[in-house]
């Protein structure tokens, strides 16, 4: 019982990052369930209600569980008012936060890139939970896309015995970033790139969007502090294509079209 309190009193709200004012935890079966917990702030659980008031998201009060097809479309429609209500609570706080507009050279976009960002994050891996840049971290990514079956392969930006901690002051960004794609960013997704830096939740900042012409000189004039300072995380949607930069000095590409 005080584990779980201990649990509630540090947690975090799922949808926005704020300390929960509610939750559950239901207790996995070892070898058969993992442990599910969800936490919410008060903000969000008004807007959850708001959420379940619309028609679309009703819910019936009783049905037969012995009706097999039932079931199984009520599972369907149960994964679609999931991703509804992602996309509900992403605009909401959004709208909440009074979030700007950053595009990058030469691109426009008619809607937030906070929203932009997660939808597409969300589009190309579904096993990604969260509503907020405050989830959005080398990990959680790494983990959903290891829950698709893609092996995580990570490559390392020192030799083995190298500290990267130790050394990493030595690499400017332009030198990380020709590790990472090549001399001549030949590895680089084409397309319109979705970018999230240690800078968006250290300062609140939104994801920004770049041309892979673009890039480059994005990266190498990054002023607010070094562009790999941190986890670094490159959407490709053109490309269906995920970038990952691990802030302990590793990093991997990830074509999930076959994924």
């Amino acid at each position: 019982m005080r584990n779980a309190l201990d649990r509630f009193r540090q947690a975090r709200c799922q949808y926005c990052g704020a300390p929960a004012a509610g939750g559950s935890i239901c207790g996995g079966v070892p070898g058969f369930s993992d442990e599910k917990s969800q936490f919410w702030c008060e903000r969000c659980r008004l807007d959850l209600i708001e959420f379940s008031k619309l028609p679309e998201n009703t819910l019936p009060e009783a049905f037969d569980i012995s009706d097999v097809e039932f079931l199984e479309a009520f599972n369907r429609q149960m994964e679609k008012r999931k991703q509804r209500e992602w996309d509900y609570m992403t605009q909401k706080i959004v709208e909440r936060r009074g979030g700007e507009e950053k595009t990058g050279p030469g691109e426009t976009e008619g809607n937030s890139n906070t929203v932009l960002f997660l939808r597409t994050l969300r589009s190309l891996l579904p096993a990604w939970k969260g509503a907020s840049l405050f989830f959005v971290d080398a990990d959680s990514v790494l983990k959903a896309i290891s829950s698709l079956g893609i092996p995580v392969k990570m490559i390392p930006m020192v030799e083995p015995g190298q500290d990267w901690d130790l050394v990493s002051s030595d690499f400017s960004d332009e030198e990380i970033l020709k590790r990472m794609f090549g001399e001549k960013l030949e590895k680089l997704p084409n397309g319109k790139l979705l970018i999230v830096t240690e800078a968006c939740t250290r300062f609140s900042m939104e994801p920004w969007l770049v041309s892979h012409e673009h890039f480059r000189d994005f990266v190498i004039h990054y002023d607010i502090e070094m562009f790999f300072d941190g986890d670094v995380v490159i959407l490709a949607p053109d490309a269906h294509q995920i970038v990952v930069f691990h802030h302990e000095g590793y990093f991997a590409h990830f074509d999930l079209r076959n994924g």
